[in-house]
């Protein structure tokens, strides 16, 4: 949920009683991200990957970077088995 301009964040919401908690801050001007299948997030933020385990109360962790060979990158996703990771990847402006 963009809050303004500068909070960004994610959201667990009860489908119940519609409440919303928020579990974590985006990374700056970071918007996608992918759930692995142990629960953990995943988010790029200025060509770089970071998890983030909402079990751990740590912040986002960097584990990659792909800065050198893919520049930025804004899409990201992961499948059922979260073996294999998709990222798009932009030079210049975001799209």
């Amino acid at each position: 949920i963009k809050q303004n301009e500068t909070d960004w964040g994610i959201f667990e919401m009860s489908i119940k009683t519609g409440e919303k908690k928020r579990v974590v801050s985006t990374l700056s001007a970071s918007e996608d991200f992918a759930i692995m299948p142990d629960g953990t997030f995943l988010m790029g933020n200025i060509g770089k990957l970071f998890q983030y385990d909402p079990s751990s109360g740590n912040d986002w962790k960097e584990i990659a970077d792909f800065s050198s060979v893919l520049g930025d990158f804004y899409r990201i996703s992961v499948n059922a088995k979260g073996d294999r990771i998709a990222m798009v990847a932009f030079t210049g402006k975001k799209p």
